[in-house]
C-alpha cells in the first residue's frame, strides 16, 4: 500500500510539474505602495510609509529615493527597484495599515511602435493613446514586469512598470474582452 501512494504521489508530482505552468503565466497577486527611502543602515531600511524591511544585500540609497515596493502574497516578503537592480526583501508591519494597494503581476510579451500596441503574455492587446505614456512604454519590453491594478478606471487598464514605476492607461484593442 505504501508503495501504491508514493508512486501515485510521483507521478501527481511528475504531471503537474509538466503541466506547462511557469512564473510567467501565473498572475500572482500582490501588494504594492509608491513611496520613499528614508533611512539606511547597511541592510535594514526604513521608508517614508512607516515600513522597515531587511534586504538581501547592503544598500546605498540617498534618502526621499523613491521607490515601488512590491510585496508577494501579501506577506511582507517581496522586493524592489533601485537603479535598474531588483532587491528582495522581508519586512514587518500590517500591510492594510500601510496602505498597499493590491494587484495582479503580469508580463509585456512584444511591443508595437507603429501602432502603440502592447502585446501581455496572455495574448492580450493593449493601445496607449496618450503621447508622453506612450514615450514612456515603449521602452518597456527591456523591463517587461507589470502590476495591473485591482482599482479600475473607467476605460482601459493602468499598467505599472515595476521597474520604473512609470504609469500607463491602456485600452484593450479586442472590443470582444471586458475593460
Amino acid at each position: 500500500m505504501k508503495k501504491h501512494i508514493a508512486a501515485l504521489s510521483i507521478l501527481s508530482f511528475l504531471l503537474i510539474s509538466c503541466s506547462g505552468l511557469d512564473s510567467r503565466t501565473y498572475f500572482q497577486e500582490v501588494g504594492y505602495i509608491y513611496t520613499t527611502i528614508s533611512n539606511v543602515n547597511d541592510r535594514s531600511v526604513s521608508f517614508a510609509n512607516g515600513m522597515t524591511i531587511r534586504t538581501n544585500r547592503i544598500i546605498i540609497a540617498v534618502n526621499s529615493t523613491p521607490v515601488l515596493l512590491v510585496i508577494e502574497n501579501y506577506t511582507g516578503a517581496g522586493y524592489f527597484y533601485l537603479r535598474n537592480s531588483k532587491v528582495n526583501f522581508s519586512g514587518s508591519g500590517d500591510i492594510e495599515i500601510l496602505g498597499m494597494m493590491k494587484g495582479k503581476i503580469q508580463y509585456v510579451q512584444s511591443i508595437d511602435q507603429e501602432n502603440r500596441i502592447i502585446k501581455l503574455v496572455d495574448d492580450s492587446q493593449w493601445f496607449v493613446p496618450n503621447d508622453i505614456e506612450w514615450n514612456a512604454a515603449k521602452e518597456w519590453l527591456t523591463k517587461p514586469d507589470l502590476i495591473i491594478p485591482d482599482n479600475k478606471p473607467q476605460h482601459g487598464e493602468f499598467f505599472i512598470n515595476i521597474v520604473t514605476a512609470e504609469s500607463v492607461l491602456a485600452i484593450n484593442v479586442d472590443n470582444t474582452k471586458a475593460d
